[in-house]
């Protein structure tokens, strides 16, 4: 016969226990509600990931889309015959060909330098001095104080501190001229090469330290001071005959779309070659049929239909957008530009040796008729894909624009599918809500019945101990 303690250690476990049991059949339709909220998060990151694909495709085939020198199919290699005379490097506006060049002179910097002092000994200078250089036609006045009691190689480094902060147009170092005697020389070397930006003259303004230094003088391109360490010189040059004069090494516009750096004179000609460099075009094309290709293989898998046995089927499979962009970026990609084909010049990718296999997925099938085309009908590559109308890259881009633009395709159906997310999470608050108010109904229930049970037992043990 049961006892009241009996009842008591097992009552609330068991109360739990039914209650739990009852809940799971009324959560049903919570766990259907979480499940197709699970479902639909799922379906909206799909999406995003769509859009973010999509965005770096625009990435890479934008360029294309530019003109001129902005192309990536406007990439050029460019060499000398002689590399110790001249580096060169071309640009996208640059223009193939071969020239012959000359280098009389190399552009040099006007250097003036101080009367050699040894470095050890007291300079025996204090107080307030000031200075005025001009060079490059532009004078800077220079203020400074010197402090008593130091070593010339301390003095010279507190002028050298001064003039840089004057801002003067020139380099200022403090060099160990001997070793050997210690030595020190303060040297003033013009910021710029060329003859237009030497140090025209330096001289005192309060005090005698130019002087004192022997910096003090005037230059000119025909009469030098004698405090000069180095002449100024502009680089003097021929292209094919005609002559050059550059203040620097380092030349841009003798050339199209080209830059020479001068490296030493020559006494024969050195061939200049650009042309265009079929490696690095098809590295930049190859980029984008990568990026386009994992946007195709993207689509396809979001998309497929089910295989033969019901499985594999793609979570987008027949859906609109997926179905859509999976037959438009075939067609944007392979279809033939028409304006091209009607003037006979090259109007498709397949011209080009780019073919699609049959998931849509690009490849250059033919790399020599890819350099061939590239080299012989490199203007009419170009129209292929910038076409104003109906270019490669033009309706890539118009289709990219179309669904992954702030107010497109895939923005619309995301818009759509929040909101049809908060409306599930607002049914799944309210149900959640319901059975909690369930949950407590049951245990005020099943606690009433533990109740009256120990009530019952209570009275039965009473009579039996009257009997």
């Amino acid at each position: 016969m049961p006892t009241t303690g009996s009842i008591g250690s097992t009552a609330s476990a068991e109360i739990m226990t039914l209650v739990g049991q009852y809940l799971a059949l009324e959560r049903t339709p919570l766990t259907r509600l979480q499940t197709s909220r699970t479902d639909l998060d799922a379906r909206i990151e799909t999406f995003d990931q769509l859009k973010s694909t999509l965005r770096d495709l625009r990435g890479e085939i934008e360029g294309f889309r530019w003109p001129g020198a902005l192309t990536p199919l406007n990439q050029f290699s460019a060499t000398a015959s002689d590399p110790q005379v001249v580096e060169i490097a071309a640009s996208g506006s640059a223009s193939i060909g071969h020239h012959l060049l000359t280098v009389e002179s190399l552009a040099r910097a006007h250097s003036i330098g101080s009367s050699g002092l040894i470095g050890s000994e007291p300079a025996g200078l204090s107080g307030d001095y000031g200075l005025q250089i001009t060079q490059g036609g532009e004078r800077v006045d220079v203020n400074l104080s010197l402090t008593a009691g130091v070593t010339w190689r301390e003095t010279l480094g507190e002028i050298a501190a001064a003039i840089r902060s004057a801002g003067a147009g020139v380099n200022v170092a403090v060099v160990t001229s001997n070793q050997l005697t210690d030595e020190v020389r303060l040297l003033l070397t013009s910021a710029e090469s060329g003859t237009a930006a030497m140090i025209d003259a330096v001289g005192d303004v309060s005090g005698n330290l130019a002087q004192t230094l022997e910096l003090a003088g005037a230059s000119t391109p025909e009469s030098y001071a004698a405090n000069t360490i180095q002449t100024a010189a502009n680089a003097q040059f021929t292209i094919d005959g005609l002559a050059f004069v550059a203040s620097g090494n380092q030349v841009d516009g003798a050339l199209s779309g080209v830059t020479l750096t001068l490296l030493g004179t020559s006494s024969a000609s050195v061939t200049l070659s650009v042309a265009r460099d079929v490696d690095a075009v098809r590295s930049s094309v190859e980029s984008f049929i990568e990026t386009y290709n994992k946007l195709v293989d993207f689509v396809r898998t979001e998309s497929q239909a089910a295989d033969k046995n019901g499985e594999n089927r793609g979570a987008f499979a027949g859906d609109a957008i997926f179905m859509g962009l999976r037959r438009d970026l075939r067609r944007a990609l392979t279809d033939p530009v028409a304006a091209l084909g009607e003037s006979g010049a090259i109007d498709s990718l397949a011209r080009i040796g780019i073919t699609a296999d049959r998931d849509g997925r690009l490849s250059i099938s033919d790399p020599t008729a890819f350099a061939e085309a590239l080299r012989s009908d490199a203007a009419e590559v170009d129209q292929l894909f910038r076409q104003e109308e109906d270019g490669i890259a033009v309706r890539a881009l118009d289709l990219i624009e179309r669904h992954a633009a702030t107010d497109g395709l895939i923005a619309s159906r995301t818009d759509t599918l929040e909101f049809r997310g908060r409306l599930l999470d607002r049914q799944i608050d309210q149900m959640e809500d319901r059975l909690a108010r369930r949950e407590k109904q049951l245990i005020n229930y099943f606690s009433s019945l533990q109740s009256m049970m120990v009530r019952l037992v209570e009275q039965q043990n009473s009579l039996s101990g009257l009997s």
